[in-house]
């Protein structure tokens, strides 16, 4: 016959088994928080950056403008490359940029000049 002590505590088995179930939650929650993060920054940059691009399209059509036109800025740390082109009877306004992921984005606009 056996007799079963009381144990009070864990046994190394268990404790490794609860630790690689943190660690594999650890690793794989970290690369999708990084990725979250990484998109929050590019929407962010873009929605600044579309702002600008509607400010400057507004004072562009305001003053008398000449187009074709480009520009060149810096926003929030990143260059951005704004043109402005005649479509008809509205003025186009692009702005464009490389993102934090190295990939070249670009936003238009259209805007309508009171005659």
């Amino acid at each position: 016959m056996v007799i079963l002590r009381k144990n009070k505590g864990f046994s190394l088995i268990e404790v490794m088994t609860s630790f690689s179930i943190v660690l594999m939650l650890i690793l794989t929650l970290l690369p999708i928080v990084s990725l979250l993060n990484k998109e929050r920054d590019v929407l962010n940059k873009r929605s600044l950056i579309s702002i600008r691009l509607h400010d400057t399209l507004q004072d562009y059509i305001r003053l008398e403008h000449v187009t074709p036109d480009t520009r060149q800025t810096t926003v929030d740390g990143t260059d951005v490359h704004y043109t402005f082109t005649d479509e008809g009877e509205y003025v186009k306004g692009c702005a464009e940029w490389n993102n934090i992921k190295n990939e070249t984005e670009e936003v238009c606009l259209y805007g309508y000049p009171e005659k």
